[in-house]
């Protein structure tokens, strides 16, 4: 374990140290914005827009990354404690819906360029339960649009006969 000072420690617990995690939910009769914090946050959207980020129970899973034929994804989990999911899964088609996960932190959030983009996706085998919805959110790197270092992203031989 590191030995950190009293002054380090106190400086790595404050808020504006931790990183808070958005979400852009793109479908189509709207687009949810989701703030995984105990507050909602502004911050501006895909346009550069002020912004309200809803703070709900959400979280992922880590983004599974590979260089083998398989597609990047991660799994979005929010709470369903007030049926909110259940009559969003009902009423919206949730498959092949884009999602953006950006990472921002408190004492950044008056400019649109300050944040990462975490993961971007399209949404694939929602689930729900009592407690949770879930959404695998699969990358598209296999699409013709998207370019991508060649050796690093290719079928299993790169050779042509």
């Amino acid at each position: 374990m590191r030995n950190l000072n009293p002054a380090m420690i106190s400086e790595l617990q404050k808020p504006e140290n931790s990183p808070i995690e958005l979400y852009q939910i793109f479908l189509d009769e709207g687009t949810y914005y989701l703030a995984g914090y105990d507050a909602d946050i502004f911050f501006y959207d895909e346009n550069n827009s002020p912004q309200l980020y809803e703070a709900v129970g959400i979280s992922r899973t880590a983004i599974r990354t590979n260089i083998d034929n398989r597609v990047d994804q991660c799994t979005l989990t929010l709470n369903n404690v007030t049926n909110r999911g259940s009559q969003l899964l009902a009423s919206t088609d949730l498959v092949d819906k884009q999602v953006r996960v950006l990472k921002v932190f408190l004492n950044l959030l008056d400019d649109p360029a300050n944040h990462i983009l975490v993961f971007e996706g399209f949404t694939d085998e929602p689930a729900i339960s009592k407690e949770t919805l879930s959404l695998t959110v699969k990358s598209r790197l296999d699409t013709l649009s998207t370019q991508v270092p060649r050796r690093r992203y290719t079928r299993s031989c790169s050779w042509k006969f």
